[in-house]
């Protein structure tokens, strides 16, 4: 490994534990096994350090997504993967690290939530299509707003998955959320997938 790839790994462990602000260019240096005049010599300061931190996150989550797809037998099988994903990479990061984001950094954190939201509604809208084609996904629907809103509800189960003393079982949680929505937009064929799905999801992922 590179030494600056070897520096984005390192600042990537270190904000996912102690969050952005409590991580210090000498942490990172210590940790990684190099000079802090090693880091500078390879990042400009700790905002560009950050940015290349992000940027790597996001293609490593684009490969992992790309991964569950070829894997995925059906749009349905697809959500509860993505969902269950998209909740372990969450609860995998202290919250410390997007509370920093969005208060030193707010500018990155507009465009990253930006960024994330449209790139997240157009696999969405694409996901939704495909399952129109299959059979799976009422035709009726209108794919912009029903992509919107599915987004909308993965936002909410996963604020929800996160406030753990609520108590909260994650299958109350999808049950609720996305099950339901899912239910109002699916076919006949897309309801019998479901029931299939939604009793044995969660214990073996």
């Amino acid at each position: 490994m590179e030494i600056k790839d070897r520096i984005i790994a390192t600042a990537i462990k270190l904000f996912k534990e102690y969050g952005i602000r409590g991580v210090t260019m000498d942490a990172i240096a210590r940790e990684a096994g190099v000079s802090k005049r090693t880091i500078y010599e390879n990042f400009k300061d700790k905002l560009e350090l950050l940015e290349s931190c992000l940027t790597k996150l996001d293609r490593i989550s684009y490969q992992e997504m790309s991964e569950l797809k070829k894997e995925s037998s059906n749009i349905i099988d697809m959500i509860y993967k993505l969902a269950n994903f998209h909740i372990k990479t969450i609860q995998s990061i202290n919250p410390l690290f997007f509370l920093d984001l969005q208060r030193i950094y707010p500018k990155i954190w507009e465009e990253v939530v930006g960024k994330n939201d449209k790139d997240r509604i157009s696999e969405i809208y694409k996901l939704f299509k495909k399952g129109i084609n299959d059979g799976i996904i009422r035709p009726d629907i209108h794919l912009e707003v029903a992509s919107r809103v599915m987004l909308e509800h993965f936002k909410l189960a996963l604020t929800l998955e996160m406030q753990r003393d609520h108590g909260y079982d994650r299958k109350v949680i999808f049950e609720n959320i996305i099950v339901n929505y899912f239910r109002g937009i699916a076919t006949q064929k897309g309801l019998e997938i479901l029931e299939k799905y939604r009793n044995f999801f969660f214990v073996n992922y």
